[in-house]
């Protein structure tokens, strides 16, 4: 097993899953120049109340993805939790497979859908058979027999912008209504989940959306909200 007290820390010492290496945020805010006191439409009029008071929002947020950990393609030894082991590039299209797993396919690209990475980066540990039945290895002999470390690669980022559009709306002395308008992945920008980490047939393919959090969508969405302040 993959026990701190059986193979030490250095063993499984590796990338947290919540490792985001780069992350950049944009947050601006602009008034339109329309309405009571501003350099157009500035006169008490109908077309200055409508036009007039008008604000935008936008926020643009872009990250590096988390890593994951690539499963291996045989069989392990009982009882143990077993990885495969990356033994170059995982983004490096082409090559041979590892003579631990003739039977894939190295993919001419990368970093695209099908395939995210190059399973052929990988190599199987020693397969279960090796272990005569009833033999125990421990401490730092069982290394080699559990492959590799967790969370080898990184999955895909994304990018996203989103808009708020809102404009109060004066009542009565201080109170007025406010009306904004959200649009949430304003231009429909995908972001894809993490791939399929194992190094068969269907190593590096994705297949479902970034999970953001409940109710949240990856698809572009609005919402529209008044709210009255007295």
């Amino acid at each position: 097993y993959r026990n701190v007290n059986l193979i030490g820390l250095s063993g499984d010492y590796s990338n947290s899953p919540w490792d985001v290496r780069h992350r950049f945020t944009f947050n601006a805010t602009y008034e339109l120049p329309f309405g009571r006191g501003r350099k157009y439409l500035n006169q008490s009029s109908l077309l200055s109340y409508l036009v007039g008071g008008w604000s935008d929002t936008l926020v643009f947020r872009a990250e590096t993805g988390q890593p994951f950990t690539v499963a291996n393609n045989n069989a392990g030894v009982n009882g143990s939790g077993t990885r495969a082991i990356l033994v170059r590039d995982p983004f490096k299209a082409g090559g041979s497979p590892d003579p631990t797993n003739p039977g894939i396919s190295c993919p001419t690209q990368v970093r695209t859908v099908e395939h995210w990475y190059n399973p052929c980066a990988f190599a199987n540990p020693p397969n279960g058979s090796v272990i005569a039945p009833g033999q125990v290895i421990t401490g730092l002999a069982a290394l080699p027999y559990l492959g590799g470390k967790r969370n080898q690669a990184y999955g895909p980022g994304y990018e996203r912008i989103d808009m708020s559009i809102f404009k109060a709306f004066p009542t009565f002395r201080e109170q007025y209504l406010q009306f904004r308008a959200d649009a949430f992945n304003l231009l429909n920008t995908p972001a894809y989940g993490k791939p399929n980490g194992g190094i068969g047939s269907n190593g590096g393919q994705i297949s479902s959306s970034r999970y953001f959090q409940p109710n949240t969508p990856d698809a572009r969405f609005f919402q529209l909200a008044l709210k009255y302040v007295f």
